[in-house]
Formats: structure tokens, C-alpha cells, sequence
């Protein structure tokens, strides 16, 4: 595997500044004609995963004297892909992205890992710092929606901690939407300085793992690293809990020998309930024999089978329906939807907290809802319309409910046909209910029961703040444009 040699780290910088205007001294331009080529290593290109095409690409020019914010490019239809090919290593990764003239934000991933989510209204524009994993050879960044902006992007090579994750399709990074891994949502859940780097494959168990993807984890960590294992979903089929724990102490044994920590996570439960409607156990004696193997190793564990259990039953045999993908067309009770990934991602996150380790300094406070859900409010008030959406979406505005400031909302919901249940969060300021709750929102014209908002500033935003509380519908001021994530 191609790497960054130590000597190189942070003396591999490279510097993009998008659209047709002025270019900042030092950069590198990229218009909307600056297509990837293998011969350059740069551009934006097709990433048929998430419906990224180089088709529907432009560039527009706002004017004004900083380079770097006065021009951008975009997507007219979809989200937008640039890629740049890198050697295997860690980078510090800068977007600069906004519009002057127009609200701007949506999904900001790293091939399909959520890395942030960003919400501009129009004159601002967001800064995202990210630390990521490279090993494919080529970095990915999309955003993920019609008003996502690349105005600017900086890439160093650094020398930062890494969380290598080993695992079964449950937390792989699925390629397609509306499927996703809780690994690849573990991004959008860290501030920079440390970088996630997620080698879970599908149909993959701890015994097979250790034959096609551990030798190349053992050739790139590190000491002061992370090794995050769950297993147990494929290792059932194949053999007995002996195996299984066998195979596992390999993983601690050759962390402990690169200098990494080994942390243990039992799999997390599959959506399975009885007559009356109880959570109920599917990994049998699995769980229990990884829990004994960690005590008598003294190694970390994260008990992902009890606390997504206790989340399941929580939820119920429907609400459960919004963490595994149950979108139309699809019943599996195993793997998960965007949300769902992002809220088991949620549970990996509090056993980090609960196991006290040195990664609780980076993981971002209130980054997203709980996975505890509310009752239902709502609805927000919204105008104009789109016909689908999916993901994650934003909404910024200012009202009296949030004692006149401007804040950003981020709501992370489920593909339906009909009402969406949406999950709200306050990005900066407070808001007069609270976060987390699940709205209802079916106000599209000439598409009742489709879900849309749209982003912009002003007053009148507003929400009821409990289950049977009079609705209160206020449309954004000056909302402009409508746009939407999936």
C-alpha cells in the first residue's frame, strides 16, 4: 500500500479554490469543467453511489475581494463529487463552503462516511474541519444536495490517532443509499483529531475478517491507535462460541503488540420481537462469551447488544421500523437505514464514554439527537415544495420560540412515502422545546403527503412543544431557495 512516509507528514498540502472567479494566490482552480482525470488526480467526477454526475455541474462568481468566498461550485440537480487521489494516510481536511447571495448547506461525506452537516444562510458560510482516514487511494468528498457550495478545499497530511474498525455489513460503509453501516456515520461524530478508519465488510466474521482484511489493518496501525471489533452476527452460522473467542484474542493480542488498544463491542441486536412486543435476544451465547473475554483480558467493551436492545425495545416493533431499512420496497431486520446508522453510531459513541476512554475528549457535544425519541410536534411551518427527501436536513431561522437569535436546525429522518417523522436538534442558540422530539411534516403543495422545508432566515419560526398541544404552523421568512438532502 502506497503511503505518506513519516518525513512527508504535513509537507503534502494541497489547495483547491472553486468557480470562475479570481483564484487565491497558491491554489489550485477548479471551475465546473475541471473534470477528474487520472492524469491530474483532481476534479469533479461521477460517483454513481450517491447520484453524483458531473452533468448537472456549474460555477457562479458573487464578486467582492476574497477570493476564496466569492465563487463556488455547485450542483443544479443532486449532490456533487470531487475527488482527489492521495496516498494512504490521515489528513486534516478544510471545506469552505456558503453563498452570498442564497442559503447553502446539506450533507458534507467522505464516500458516503458522514462527516458534517452544513447549514448556511445566505452571506455566511461554514469552515468544516475534518480528520480523515484515506486508505482506497483517493479521497471523495461530496455534499449531498442541490445547495451544497465548494468554495474552497485544503488537504494536509497528518499524523493524528486512528479508530480502525473491524466488523460485518452492520457497520461497514454501505455503498448505497438508503443502506448504512454505524461505522460509516462514526465521522460525524468526532471533532478533528482523530480520524476513523472503517475496514468492516459484509458477510465478513471475526474468522474470516482475520484473513482478508486484519493483515492490511496490521500494516498501517500505529501505536496509541484504536481497534474497535464487533463480530457475531456471521459467527453464529459458522461455529461455536470457543472459535469465536479464540479468533477475538488474535485481534487483542495483535493490537496490544502494535501498541494500539483493542476495544471489544458485542454485535449490536437485529430487529426482533415477540407476541407481546418484547426485544428480544439473537446472538445467544455470543455476546456473553465476548463480555468474559474482554473481563479476563482486561480489555475495553462496549456492550452494543444490551444497550441497542434496551434502544429497541424502547422503540417498539413500528418505531424500530426508522432504524433498520424498512424504506419502501425493503423489510430487513437487519441492516440500517442513514438514520439508523447514525443513531447506533449514537449508542457506539456512549460506550465510549461509559469505558472512559482517551477518545471522550474528541467525540462532539450534542452533535446529534439522543436516540431516545419524544413525543410528536410539530408541525414547522414550511412553503414551497420538493417531491423526496431523505438523510439529514437543515433548516435555519430566527423567531420568537428561540428568543430572537438565528439557529439551525438538523433534522435526521427516514425515506417514506407519506408523513416523515423527523428528528430536530439546535445547532447553535436554544429552542423553547426540546431537542429531539419527532416532527410531523406533510405540507408539500400538490404533494400532501410528502416531506420539504426550506431553508432561510426570519421570523416566524415556531412548534408546539408536546403531543396534543395546538399546532402551530408559521411559514420561514425570506426562505430561499427550497432544497433538500438525498
Amino acid at each position: 500500500m502506497l503511503a505518506i512516509s513519516s518525513a512527508e507528514i504535513g509537507a503534502q498540502t494541497w489547495q483547491f479554490d472553486f468557480g470562475p472567479g479570481a483564484v487565491q494566490s497558491g491554489y489550485t482552480s477548479v471551475t465546473a469543467t475541471t473534470l477528474y482525470a487520472t492524469n491530474i488526480g483532481y476534479g469533479l467526477g461521477d460517483y454513481s453511489n450517491i447520484g453524483a454526475s458531473t452533468t448537472n455541474l456549474y460555477g457562479v462568481d458573487r464578486g467582492g475581494p476574497d477570493a476564496l468566498r466569492r465563487d463556488f461550485c455547485a450542483s443544479s440537480n443532486g449532490p456533487m463529487a470531487f475527488m482527489l487521489d492521495v496516498p494512504y494516510s490521515n489528513y486534516e481536511v478544510t471545506v469552505i463552503s456558503g453563498d452570498n447571495n442564497a442559503a447553502s448547506g446539506g450533507i458534507l461525506e467522505e464516500s458516503r462516511r458522514w462527516a458534517r452537516v452544513v447549514s448556511n444562510t445566505a452571506g455566511t458560510f461554514t469552515s468544516s474541519e475534518l480528520t480523515l482516514n484515506i486508505h482506497s487511494g483517493q479521497m471523495r468528498l461530496t455534499f449531498d444536495g442541490p445547495a451544497g457550495r465548494f468554495n474552497a478545499i485544503t488537504v494536509k497530511a497528518t499524523n493524528t490517532p486512528t479508530i480502525f474498525i473491524a466488523g460485518d455489513s452492520t457497520v461497514t460503509d454501505q455503498g448505497s443509499p438508503p443502506w448504512a453501516g454505524w461505522g460509516q456515520m462514526m465521522p460525524l461524530l468526532f471533532k478533528p483529531g482523530v480520524a476513523t478508519a472503517n475496514y468492516a465488510d459484509s458477510g465478513e466474521s471475526a474468522g474470516s475478517f482475520a484473513h482478508s482484511f486484519l493483515p492490511k489493518i496490521w500494516g498501517v496501525i500505529r501505536s496509541n491507535d484504536f481497534l474497535f471489533v464487533q463480530f457475531g452476527h456471521n459467527d453464529e452460522k459458522g461455529y461455536d462460541t470457543t472459535t469465536y473467542t479464540n479468533y477475538l484474542a488474535t485481534y487483542i493480542s495483535g493490537a496490544r503488540q502494535r501498541g494500539a488498544l483493542p476495544v471489544l463491542i458485542t454485535p449490536v441486536e437485529r430487529r426482533r420481537f415477540d407476541s407481546d412486543g418484547n426485544a428480544l435476544d439473537t446472538h445467544g451465547s455470543y455476546p456473553g462469551a465476548m463480555r468474559q473475554l474482554a473481563a479476563d483480558q482486561g480489555v475495553p467493551l462496549i456492550d452494543l447488544q444490551a444497550s441497542s436492545k434496551a434502544y429497541f425495545q424502547y422503540l417498539g416493533p413500528e418505531g424500530t421500523k426508522q432504524v433498520f431499512n424498512y424504506a419502501p420496497g425493503y423489510a430487513d431486520n437487519t441492516h440500517f437505514q442513514e438514520y439508523g446508522g447514525v443513531q447506533i453510531a449514537r449508542l457506539v459513541v456512549e460506550g465510549i464514554k461509559e469505558a472512559n476512554l482517551s477518545l471522550t475528549n474528541f467525540i462532539v457535544p450534542n452533535e446529534l439527537p439522543p436516540p431516545w425519541l419524544n413525543s410528536d410536534v410539530g408541525p414547522v411551518g414550511a412553503t414551497g415544495g420538493v417531491t423526496e427527501a431523505h438523510g439529514v436536513f437543515t433548516l435555519a431561522g430566527s423567531g420568537s420560540d428561540i428568543g430572537g437569535r438565528t439557529d439551525a436546525f438538523q433534522y435526521v429522518y427516514q425515506p417514506l412515502v407519506g408523513d416523515c417523522e423527523i428528528q430536530a436538534r439546535v445547532v447553535s442558540g436554544g429552542l423553547s422545546f426540546k431537542a429531539g422530539v419527532m416532527i410531523r411534516e406533510s405540507l408539500v403543495a400538490g404533494a400532501p403527503n410528502a416531506c420539504a422545508f426550506i431553508s432561510g432566515s426570519g421570523a416566524g419560526l415556531q412548534s408546539r412543544a408536546s403531543a396534543g398541544a395546538t399546532t402551530t404552523t408559521n411559514a420561514v421568512a425570506t426562505a430561499s431557495p427550497p432544497y433538500w438532502v438525498g
